[in-house]
């Protein structure tokens, strides 16, 4: 398998359950929950691949505005979360969600109960990989069922960086978007940085058929691997990343801080080209086609789509 990224923050970090508590203690869900449904790339992304209907689980809920904007006529969403506080936050807000307390690697669901798994930036926040949970999404599938899943994806241009700081350089990491970047041979667990700054695991970041490849090893067909979520990526461009100029926000869950709908007033060229690679979309052919380029270039996630084979 290639090298894989992993990410390092100076506090608390992504594979602590207090971190996502905190992240979305203060998120107003209603305007979450709207910015989805006004056009947020990676639900439809999710919705072109998805059935129209069926029992849907979505493993590492969140916030629970994904679940329920997917949520709809002839198909059930499930969410499960280890952040309890949030679960409840989400069925206050909505009394429709359906959300359960509990760990992705060892869900409380009965074998092939769903034939849909949906998981959306969770499982690089485990230290010790993602195996494990993979293998449990296939346990709830029904046989024929479908995981959409995605994690942090090295484009090209983290490649070029990485390249540049730990291969020319020969640094041991480097920072990038306020945090500690470094690369190893596949995930393992380490309490400390090589500098002894004891700096905290935040998430790993892996090559799309590297990720593909792990999604097969724990027992699917893999369809199709799609990079996405431009806004994001671009926050690793450096001139971007230092005048504020990615859309993303704090949050590297794709559930969690969904990027708002773009604006579609015509405001010149550069401004309309923009708007199509970060909305990934476009209505011409010259749209379309920078979106994606977008995607290929900077997209910070990658999605799989795989299937429990029939049997």
């Amino acid at each position: 398998m290639d090298p894989i990224r992993k990410v390092l923050v100076d506090d608390h970090g992504g594979g602590e359950t207090s971190y996502w508590e905190d992240e979305w203690s203060g998120l107003d869900l209603e305007a979450t929950r709207a910015a989805l449904l006004a056009g947020d790339p990676v639900l439809r992304l999710l919705e072109r691949h998805l059935d129209a209907d069926g029992l849907v689980l979505e493993a590492g809920c969140g916030s629970g505005a994904v679940a329920v904007a997917l949520d709809g006529p002839g198909r059930t969403v499930v969410g499960i979360d280890l952040a309890a506080a949030a679960v409840r936050r989400a069925a206050r807000a909505w009394p429709e969600f359906l959300g359960v307390v509990g760990d992705v690697t060892a869900m409380p669901f009965a074998d092939r109960t769903f034939g849909a798994v949906v998981s959306l930036g969770v499982l690089e926040h485990t230290e010790t990989g993602p195996g494990p949970a993979l293998v449990e999404h296939r346990r709830v599938l029904r046989p024929g069922g479908l995981l959409l899943v995605t994690v942090p994806r090295i484009s090209p241009l983290k490649a070029a960086r990485d390249a540049w700081h730990l291969g020319i350089r020969r640094r041991d990491g480097y920072v990038s978007r306020g945090r500690w970047v470094v690369r190893r041979p596949t995930t393992s667990v380490e309490r400390s940085s090589a500098d002894g700054t004891g700096r905290a695991f935040h998430q790993y970041e892996f090559a799309a058929r590297d990720w593909a490849a792990r999604v097969r090893d724990a027992g699917f067909e893999v369809l199709s691997t799609e990079p996405h979520l431009v806004g994001a990526g671009l926050g690793d461009v450096p001139f971007l990343a230092r005048r504020g100029g990615s859309s993303a926000g704090s949050s590297d869950h794709a559930g969690a801080m969904p990027t708002a709908a773009t604006s579609t007033r015509p405001s010149g060229l550069a401004r309309r080209l923009k708007r199509a690679a970060t909305s990934e979309q476009g209505d011409d052919p010259l749209e379309r086609a920078v979106a994606e380029v977008a995607r290929r270039l900077v997209g910070h996630m990658v999605l799989a789509v795989a299937r429990r084979p029939d049997r």
